[in-house]
């Protein structure tokens, strides 16, 4: 659904923005996308995953941000 970012670039988009873009895109078919299902799937698909800070279980993704900020705003609330 997003286009990888490059190799060199350093993930921008948090685990947590992202797990609720994803509930608000499979809604009403799901309600509920845990933050670990998010950071196993990016796992799984091989993108990059950054933890900035090591203080907290949200990551950084390695997707575009501006294509999830465009999906976010297609489907989040308001």
């Amino acid at each position: 659904m997003f286009t990888p970012i490059s190799g060199t670039a350093t993930p921008e988009v948090n685990s947590y923005s992202l797990k609720h873009t994803a509930e608000w895109f499979l809604s009403p078919h799901s309600s509920n996308v845990s933050n670990g299902r998010v950071i196993w799937a990016a796992a799984v698909l091989g993108l990059r995953i950054a933890d900035p800070d090591g203080a907290g279980p949200n990551l950084l993704i390695g997707v575009s941000e501006r294509e999830h900020d465009y999906v976010r705003r297609m489907v989040g609330p308001g």
